[in-house]
């Protein structure tokens, strides 16, 4: 009794109480599968958060998220060429579904007919419209969302099953693909004496560990958008989607920790301070940041874990912050400035690094120039190409016009490009990642042969 007093007050919908009514009966179909549920039973505690748009509970009845405006600013001229837009948008999905191109028309827009337009405000920047419409032949009616930034492109409010399916399918062989990299990467550079005694490697270790929360929950979040029915599955994307959030924050400050570890190896050694002295506080901070950096990304996945504020949200393919809960304001407020103020420490230090490689090319020593090795460049390229991206990605989020996919989609790149820069740019990570026996099976007219060698030799 306590729980449904409890469940009284939270946001319900017709799919809560078609589950309610199957679970008191304990009903199954009529062929013995179980069947889908898109709701929760008002008889168990309910998952959280309660929002409009994980209850599916369309926009024209959310008035508590997007109160509709009295007064409609959208003139007759504007609702013509929002409903043109949709229009057009349903002739895209004929043009490009074969079933539908061959059976169906192109339609146009009956300007005869009277168009509504519902305006609810999403916030002061943005607005959604609920148009309905009538389109030529057949005076068939519609109805459909779009949504409009201020003097901005009008955009369809929706997204197509094949669409979500192929992003799906998108983010499950990417994140698959950069856990196996990422795993090798750790294996080679923990088991190999020349890597593990070397700090350079060992942060780039460190700075491939938050990664991996990352990848996972973009992995299962895939996964789940093909059975969002397992509600077992949606409490741990969200499980998973906190440690991701506390990864990419732990992920920000080891990059600093790489920055200043690219100053201490490019700084001329002819400066008049102590050169040793200046290596060991530069080590200090370095060791610092990396023993901070997993230390804060624990803590903050723990804390958006006990409130459960950071959900996937299969709709849209994005994460996102519940921010009715004061936890997830302050939380993402927090993160914002956080990585941000971090971001400009790291910038300014990259600054810092290419002033001394001027200086090192102009400077000679007592004895002989000092050189640039050229894998501390490459390394150097690597960092500031994986560093950029992650800027990219933070920023991002807070662009209101990019569609919520689109940021998710380069979190979930962000996670895995620095391997592959790895790869890309350090030869002796290359061939130690390839250093495994393959077979190579060959056929002659009397006998199969096989021929085993070493990938690593065959690399440049």
């Amino acid at each position: 009794m306590g729980t449904i007093v409890q469940n009284s007050e939270q946001l319900v919908s017709h799919y809560d109480l078609f589950a309610t009514f199957v679970d008191i009966a304990h009903a199954k179909h009529i062929n013995g599968k179980e069947i889908v549920l898109h709701g929760s039973s008002i008889l168990r505690p309910l998952p959280q958060p309660r929002t409009c748009d994980r209850l599916q509970i369309p926009i024209e009845f959310c008035t508590c998220m997007f109160p509709k405006s009295s007064k409609p600013k959208t003139t007759d001229a504007q609702s013509k060429l929002i409903a043109s837009q949709l229009v057009e948008n349903i002739n895209e999905v004929i043009r490009t579904d074969k079933q539908l191109h061959s059976v169906c028309a192109s339609l146009t827009l009956n300007l005869n007919a009277s168009i509504l337009v519902d305006e609810f405000e999403a916030d002061n920047e943005y607005a959604i419209y609920f148009v309905t419409f009538n389109v030529n032949p057949g005076n068939g009616s519609y109805r459909a969302y779009a949504g409009r930034q201020k003097d901005g492109d009008i955009t369809v409010l929706n997204m197509d099953d094949n669409l979500r399916a192929l992003c799906s399918t998108i983010l499950i062989l990417t994140s698959s693909l950069f856990l196996v990299l990422q795993s090798r990467l750790i294996w080679i550079i923990t088991k190999n004496k020349e890597f593990s005694s070397n700090l350079s490697y060992i942060i780039i270790a460190v700075c491939t560990v938050p990664d991996f929360p990352q990848n996972l929950a973009h992995l299962i979040s895939g996964i789940h958008s093909f059975f969002p029915q397992f509600h077992g599955l949606y409490a741990v994307t969200t499980v998973l989607g906190s440690c991701a959030a506390g990864g990419f924050n732990a992920m920000v400050i080891s990059q600093f920790a790489l920055a200043l570890n690219r100053l201490d190896v490019f700084k001329p050694k002819n400066w008049d301070f102590h050169h040793q002295i200046m290596s060991s506080i530069s080590t200090l901070v370095m060791k610092l940041t990396l023993f901070l950096s997993p230390s804060y990304g624990v803590c903050y996945a723990t804390c958006v874990i006990i409130f459960g504020h950071f959900t996937f949200d299969r709709a849209t393919m994005s994460w996102f912050y519940d921010v009715t809960y004061p936890s997830a304001a302050f939380c993402s407020t927090f993160e914002f400035w956080l990585t941000m103020s971090v971001s400009v420490l790291t910038l300014i230090t990259y600054f810092g690094v290419l002033y001394c490689m001027v200086i090192m090319k102009n400077v000679t020593t007592i004895n002989k120039p000092q050189r640039i090795s050229g894998a501390e460049v490459r390394l150097l390229a690597c960092a500031l190409v994986q560093f950029s991206i992650i800027v990219i990605s933070n920023l991002s989020w807070y662009v209101p016009n990019i569609p919520p996919f689109v940021t998710n989609f380069i979190w979930a790149w962000t996670g895995g490009i620095g391997t592959i820069m790895h790869l890309a740019f350090n030869q002796r990570i290359r061939r130690h990642f390839f250093k495994e026996t393959f077979l190579y099976v060959t056929f002659c007219p009397f006998k199969l042969s096989v021929i085993r060698c070493s990938l690593s030799n065959l690399l440049p």
